[in-house]
């Protein structure tokens, strides 16, 4: 199979010092993987921060192809100016993607799930850790 639609679910495990919100909720992305885990396409990535069976935690944004992160209108300045190095990632469990803010406060986030959206199936690929 040349890709899949996949459907990503990641923690945050490191913010940034004296951030008083501590982490922030799971992070849920929507997007297209090769054969070997990476991204494909010039798409928008659709993600939702916070948990998906919570509807009042819910903070949608997309990822634009140079990494950019944007809540749209409802989002704070704070928010129009995220960017994320996902795309230049494996898509697989265990593997490391980061947010930044304006001021270049760095979020670290860590893939907990990966499953296929066409049929369900949770994909297990070996973390990238070395």
């Amino acid at each position: 199979m040349s890709h899949r639609h996949v459907r990503v679910q990641a923690i945050n495990e490191v913010w940034p010092p004296g951030d008083d919100e501590g982490p922030t909720p799971p992070v849920t992305l929507d997007l297209v993987i090769d054969g070997e885990g990476r991204v494909l396409g010039r798409h928008l990535i659709f993600g939702l921060n916070g948990d998906p069976a919570v509807k009042s935690t819910w903070q949608p944004f997309v990822v634009r192809e140079n990494g950019d992160v944007h809540f749209g209108s409802d989002g704070t300045d704070d928010d129009t100016y995220h960017r994320t190095n996902l795309r230049e990632k494996r898509i697989m469990l265990g593997e490391r993607f980061t947010s930044s803010d304006r001021f270049r406060r760095e979020r670290v986030f860590r893939i907990t799930t990966v499953v296929d959206l066409l049929n369900g199936e949770m994909i297990g690929v070996k973390s990238s850790r070395r």
